[in-house]
Formats: structure tokens, sequence, C-alpha cells
């Protein structure tokens, strides 16, 4: 089973690393499991579950990595998740399959998702949009009473030096 996860520790507890076998002890860090993989879609996870494993020991902490579990949950794997969210990203293309999975075992988004991923982009363009043009508005109102005050000044100055 895949899971998102990031690494988020790598100095681990001393009661932690007294369960753990001489030799591994400081190789070992912890990831959070944020989301599963469940075909075809990824699901964000109520709480994400932390495993201790010392295949992320190369990664630094804060990083996104993909980690896939037995049917034990033993940790079979761990790699970087820059592959995989690269992927999920273009999959939404007109041509999925002009985007290979790195991995065979990467799914791809459906088609309800991304719709949905691409309604979000939109709405997210036209706020930054409105925002970008709120911005310039402003800055031109702000430019012309900057103007004003210089005009002022210009005149307090004038009627000064006449008296």
């Amino acid at each position: 089973m895949l899971y998102l996860a990031r690494v988020s520790k790598k100095n681990v507890q001393k009661d932690v690393l007294a369960q753990l076998p001489l030799g591994q002890v400081p190789e070992h860090c912890e990831v959070q499991l944020l989301a599963q993989h469940k075909a075809p879609d990824w699901v964000v996870l109520d709480y994400p579950l932390t495993v201790l494993t010392p295949a992320a020991s190369p990664y630094n902490i804060g990083v996104l990595v993909v980690v896939e579990l037995d049917e034990r949950q033993h940790i079979v794997r761990v790699e970087d998740a820059v592959p995989l969210i690269t992927q999920l990203l273009t999959a939404g293309s007109t041509h999925p399959q002009d985007y290979p999975a790195p991995s065979s075992q990467q799914p791809e988004l459906s088609p309800e998702t991304y719709r949905a991923e691409l309604a979000e982009i939109e709405q997210w363009r036209q706020t930054l949009t409105r925002q970008s043009q709120d911005l310039r508005q402003r800055e031109a109102e702000i430019e012309a009473r900057q103007e004003e005050l210089q005009q002022w000044e210009i005149e307090l100055r004038r009627l000064k030096s006449d008296r």
C-alpha cells in the first residue's frame, strides 16, 4: 500500500531507540503518513500515522516521501515524492499517457478529481488576477496622492515665500 508521507523527526526519543536492534539506532527517523493511495485516488488520512524507519534517514525533516507498506504494515521502500507529485499534477493533461509515471505503482488522477483540480486552479487564478488589479489600482491612487501632496507642498512654499 502506498502512502504520501513527511519526514518528521530525525532525533528519535530514547525510549523508542531502546526498543530497536543494536546497530540500527542512529539511522532511524520518523515519518508521518499523510495520505493513502486507494485506486484511483489519494485519500488524506484523518489522523496522520507516525512510523519509525531507517529508510527515510537520507531525507531532511519536512521532505515529502512515498512510503510503501506491505500487508503486515512493514516498510518496503521509501522514495522521494517529487516524481509522484509531478506525475499527479501532470496526469490531468488532455493526454495523460504522454506523462508516464516514474514508477509503475504510481497512480493517475481520476477524471473527476482532475476536473475539480482544474476548477480550483481556475478559481485561484481569478482570485489572484483580481488581487493584482486591486493592488495596481491602490498603487495608482497612492501615486496620485503623493503627486497631490507634492503640489500642495510647492504651493505652501510659494505662499510662505510671498509673505
